[in-house]
């Protein structure tokens, strides 16, 4: 790693040093592939032998979590606590807003048909 950053911050590279810096880049990916899979299969071992249970493995092997599975939204899937505020905010003041439109159509018309209850038609003599 330190040998990669040397070259990688060196200002002119001959061709040797690419082609080294190249292979340096391959290794350290693979390593890091290797890693994570020698990772991975310890996790599933150890849930298998301490819980007989593969799906707990796989749980604690998750990268991110589906916050809620089936929210429907513009522009793509919630994936943090952000997204569901977020999501949560917009719902709410959408909805409130035609709560609120709906309430002020109803006054009107409440207020219209009150009037017409007070008004007393006048008796003829």
């Amino acid at each position: 790693m330190d040998k990669r950053t040397k070259l990688m911050h060196t200002k002119h590279k001959t061709k040797e040093m690419k082609e080294e810096l190249k292979n340096l880049f391959k290794m350290c990916s693979k390593a890091i592939k290797n890693d994570y899979n020698k990772y991975k299969r310890a996790v599933v071992e150890r849930n298998l032998n301490k819980y007989r249970s593969s799906k707990r493995a796989y749980k604690e092997l998750m990268t991110h979590r589906n916050w809620i599975g089936k929210l429907k939204k513009k522009y793509g899937e919630t994936k943090t606590r952000q997204d569901v505020i977020n999501h949560a905010t917009e719902f709410y003041t959408e909805l409130y807003k035609k709560y609120s439109e709906t309430n002020e159509t109803e006054d009107s018309h409440k207020d219209f048909e009150e009037e017409e209850e007070t008004v007393k038609p006048i008796d003829e003599w």
